[in-house]
């Protein structure tokens, strides 16, 4: 973590450099002003801030979000996420039909096989009927379903067959409940058929029943197995891009799976491959204790049905993950999958929703606690200095406060279109731009040290880069207080004061 600070320093003392030379207006001569009273020297002020750990973050353009403890400690934090299958998407109802042959019978739903339900409420469906009669005459039938209710009342329809021999309909079963009763998913099915010429009973010549488009909003009872397959994804860790060479060490790294669970049944999550892409090692497995077996979720019971209850599992120090992140990654890969009820444990009454879901947080954190040693990045940027004819040579001073416990020897290379250098901004190969901060026994800084440099570019020098140079590169290395032996912590009241400024020499006969 320790480069980025420094990285983004470097880009503030570049960046608001060669944005304030093109904000520029064009120089031009001063009515009623003799040339020769000008003084040919023009400071430019080009930087003078203070920066926070959090300004330099935000400002970092990574994909991860700044977490600042109670103590003021701060870890960036990375978060992949997949969310499951709906309970209305993995346990879907199709449409049959039963044949009704007696007055009364005892019917078998067509669930999934292994599925034993107890309850399902009903929030679409329709069903159709088809009553045949013997007789040519009025007859009144009350079709009934004792087992379900709907608004609270036994769900049951009156159909008149009036001098017809068959009559065909169908009624909403919106808003109703089905009971259903042992391992059979069985439920009643009566009628009563009463002629109207004497009011006696009948037995239909046929009758049947059709359940279609039908959508559940709730079911309980052992709902059977079921897979969840979710694709490859990635966490992309940005903070790394620009590394070249170096070590870099966190002293508490970890990752946390979060579940989120909605689904009132067992559910264990299988990690079928959790390894990262890194600089150094190339691709890498992450070997985690508390990954194996499987994760089972806690899940909400018969009374806390729409509950979300939240299962974590942290992979920190205990496996190789502090390794990884020693030798630099860039993404870290996770593949998910899950089985709802894995150990077929049919005595175990659960419960869905057609809302019910889960969603897994795979969160990577990097706390700023640890150690950097010869930690290099690079970054290339436009440059145009064409238009700035009125400048013969420049000089630029650099002075820093700093208050973070990491020192930066940075060098700015001036390349033409080719990248062919043509200069560089100090003459020495690795300057200290920013000396560290002491800290103290807790690892606290204790002061900030201020470092003063300054570069020049007479008129030959300047001439050399200004029509030629099209690209700047940045090369820096970093290193943490104590030449990198002792890990640091960084705060969020941890600031940079940078005042950064130029003084161009006037070429007089170009104004």
């Amino acid at each position: 973590m320790k480069k980025e600070f420094p990285l983004k320093m470097c880009c503030l003392f570049l960046t608001g450099l060669l944005i304030s030379f093109s904000s520029c207006q064009k120089l031009g001569k001063i009515a009623g002003t003799d040339v020769d009273d000008w003084d040919p020297d023009l400071a430019l002020a080009i930087i003078n801030t203070k920066i926070t750990p959090q300004e330099l973050l935000d400002s970092f353009r990574t994909d991860g979000f700044v977490q600042v403890e109670s103590d003021g400690s701060i870890r960036l934090v990375y978060q992949g996420n997949v969310i499951s299958s709906t309970g209305q998407e993995i346990s879907t109802l199709d449409d049959f039909t039963l044949p009704v042959p007696d007055s009364s019978i005892v019917a078998q739903y067509n669930f999934p096989v292994g599925n034993t339900i107890d309850i399902v409420d009903f929030k679409a469906g329709t069903l159709e009927y088809v009553l045949q009669s013997p007789a040519n005459e009025v007859v009144s039938v009350v079709l009934q379903f004792p087992s379900a209710t709907q608004n609270g009342q036994v769900l049951e329809e009156t159909v008149v067959l009036n001098n017809t021999s068959s009559v065909t309909g169908s009624f909403s079963l919106a808003a109703s409940r089905f009971n259903f009763n042992n391992s059979n998913n069985e439920f009643p099915i009566r009628y009563v058929a009463t002629r109207q010429s004497d009011g006696q009973p009948i037995l239909l010549t046929n009758a049947e029943v059709t359940f279609r488009d039908l959508e559940y909003s709730y079911m309980q009872g052992y709902i059977g197995n079921y897979d969840f397959n979710f694709p490859l994804d990635t966490v992309i860790l940005d903070i790394f891009g620009n590394w070249k060479q170096g070590e870099i060490y966190f002293e508490e790294p970890k990752i946390d799976i979060i579940v989120r669970n909605s689904f009132g049944l067992p559910i264990r999550m299988n990690i079928d491959r959790l390894d990262a892409d890194t600089y150094q090692g190339g691709l890498l497995a992450l070997n985690a204790p508390q990954l194996q077996g499987g994760i089972d979720f806690d899940y909400p019971s018969l009374t806390e049905v729409g509950a979300v209850k939240t299962t974590t599992i942290t992979v920190d120090n205990s496996s190789n993950l502090p390794a990884i992140i020693q030798n630099v990654p860039y993404q870290i890969y996770y593949e998910l999958g899950a089985e709802a009820n894995p150990d077929n444990n049919s005595s175990i009454i659960g419960h869905l929703t057609d809302t019910s879901k889960f969603e897994v947080d795979v969160n990577v954190e990097l706390p700023l606690y640890g150690w950097a040693d010869d930690f290099v990045v690079e970054d290339t940027f436009n440059l145009d200095l064409s238009t700035y004819e009125e400048f013969d040579a420049l000089d630029f001073k650099l002075i820093t406060e700093n208050g973070f416990p990491a020192e930066a020897r940075m060098q700015l290379y001036f390349e033409d279109a080719s990248g062919n250098v043509l200069d560089s901004l100090i003459h020495e190969e690795t300057p200290i731009i920013v000396a560290a901060a002491p800290v103290d026994g807790t690892g606290r800084v204790t002061e900030q040290v201020i470092t003063t440099t300054t570069s020049s570019f007479p008129e030959t020098r300047y001439d050399g880069i200004r029509y030629n140079a099209k690209i700047v590169r940045l090369k820096a290395s970093f290193r943490t207080t104590d030449a990198g032996t002792s890990s640091v912590r960084i705060y969020s009241d941890y600031e940079l004061g940078i005042k950064f400024g130029a003084r161009g020499n006037l070429d007089v006969e170009a104004l």
